[in-house]
């Protein structure tokens, strides 16, 4: 493309006003929130608050206390409760954090005492929940407060499934919402300017650092950059670097200059995540939207890898007590989708994780069973001593998103991936149904 083919582009990226409203999404946030440095922040400042469940126990607590000294009274609160679990500007009565039951030595992480109900809040940051942990706080309810209507959230950073049904969960990109909801209403006489300044370092700490809600709220300029993507690839060439472009391409002069002024938030966030991991991203979120039409589970993902299994091996594989192998490790098995963008391919494999001693015994215990399916492998020139993968392929076309291919043809391409790996699922699932009494006994155990 010539310099007169890009300002020809730019002309009609100018003239599409939804990348104006985006623009001016970011604009906004910005307005309200980022007005607190990292180096400011008093999460920051206190590193070990970022991760610990505790301390963000306490902070929901302060949030979703009508009492407290933030002044929001019962907006956070009534907002919260009406979004998680229904309940409508029900009079208050109390909160506590880490609250025992009378005949246990459990403790809650919040409890929320209202006139009729009682809503018990079990806070996931960065573990995962305990072998009896959930049935063990419906107890303690029953027990403590037989008159009341009971409801419970499972709170984690992605909203993942809790194991027991009663519990609504709830990620944290609700709180998320609901503070970025209060403050764009700019209604806040109410708080004074240390409130203010905490809520709004909590806000960032959230938009930053739990789960993927920072990928979320920027996900419309993600799609900007690859319906764009010649433009943005433009100035990547140049690093971003407007004096840069400018200085190689004169002609482009007044589509940078314009474009750095009037689009500086789009192209900072492109910038920071970068084309081919917004590319990534995209084939991402196009792989767990298509695993999941198919009826299959996906049970983890990251920048790297998405991790699935079927519906029907959840019973055999999911155990909420497991503390060790991988991030977030609460499954015994899955198989893996990992996307190289270095050799721009993706490999599939199945993957038990085996870090710890516990799943490293685990393996042992599986590995006769997955050895009895067809076409096992273990070759030594991918074998892991401690991270085995099964039946791995390795030649599977990594999808290309330039910038004229539609969504159709994108999940086209992406769903002959998870057709060419389905007869080797399907010989998983049939082999794993017949040693289904050995695999729940083999979870019990761990």
């Amino acid at each position: 493309m010539n310099d007169n083919d890009y300002v020809i582009l730019y002309k009609e990226f100018v003239d599409n006003q939804d990348i104006q409203n985006v623009e001016n999404k970011h604009i906004r946030f910005n307005e309200a929130f980022n007005k607190s440095q990292k180096n400011l922040n008093i999460f920051y400042i206190l590193p070990r608050t970022i991760r610990d469940e505790a301390s963000h126990s306490q902070f929901l607590t302060w949030l979703l206390n009508p009492e407290a000294s933030h002044g929001l009274g019962y907006t956070f609160l009534d907002k919260f409760l009406s979004k998680s679990v229904g309940i409508e500007k029900e009079k208050f009565i109390r909160i506590d954090n880490e609250k025992k039951g009378n005949k246990s030595a459990k403790k809650i992480d919040i409890l929320i005492e209202l006139s009729d109900s009682l809503v018990c809040i079990e806070n996931k940051v960065d573990s995962n929940e305990g072998k009896t942990q959930l049935n063990d706080y419906i107890k303690i309810l029953k027990d403590d407060y037989p008159l009341k209507d009971h409801k419970f959230i499972y709170l984690t950073p992605k909203g993942e499934e809790p194991s027991n049904e009663i519990y609504h969960d709830v990620s944290y990109s609700l709180i998320f919402e609901i503070l970025k909801e209060i403050f764009y209403s700019k209604n806040l006489n109410s708080l004074n300017a240390e409130s203010i300044k905490h809520i709004k370092d909590y806000v960032n700490l959230i938009y930053q650092d739990i789960g993927n809600i920072k990928d979320e709220f920027n996900d419309d300029a993600y799609e900007i950059c690859l319906k764009y993507r010649n433009l943005f690839e433009k100035l990547n060439n140049y690093g971003f670097d407007k004096k840069q472009l400018i200085k190689k391409n004169p002609g482009l002069k007044d589509t940078a200059e314009h474009m750095f002024t009037n689009y500086k938030n789009i192209v900072k966030i492109i910038k920071e995540t970068g084309i081919k991991n917004i590319e990534r991203k995209k084939v991402e979120n196009v792989l767990i939207k298509l695993l999941e039409r198919e009826n299959l589970f996906v049970t983890y993902c990251n920048d790297s890898y998405v991790r699935f299994i079927t519906k029907d091996m959840k019973e055999y594989f999911h155990s909420p007590s497991l503390r060790q192998g991988w991030h977030g490790g609460k499954w015994l098995f899955s198989f893996e989708f990992f996307l190289s963008m270095g050799k721009k391919r993706i490999e599939f494999q199945a993957v038990v994780p085996s870090k710890s001693k516990k799943l490293n015994d685990y393996r042992k215990k599986i590995e006769p069973i997955i050895k009895r399916i067809k076409g096992f492998d273990k070759h030594e020139d991918w074998e892991a001593p401690d991270w085995p993968h099964y039946h791995k392929i390795v030649n599977l076309n990594y999808p290309s998103i330039p910038q004229d291919k539609d969504a159709i043809e994108i999940e086209e391409e992406i769903f002959k991936l998870i057709k060419e790996v389905e007869p080797t699922v399907n010989d998983y699932e049939k082999q794993f149904k017949t040693h289904k009494q050995e695999l729940l006994e083999m979870k019990e155990i761990f």
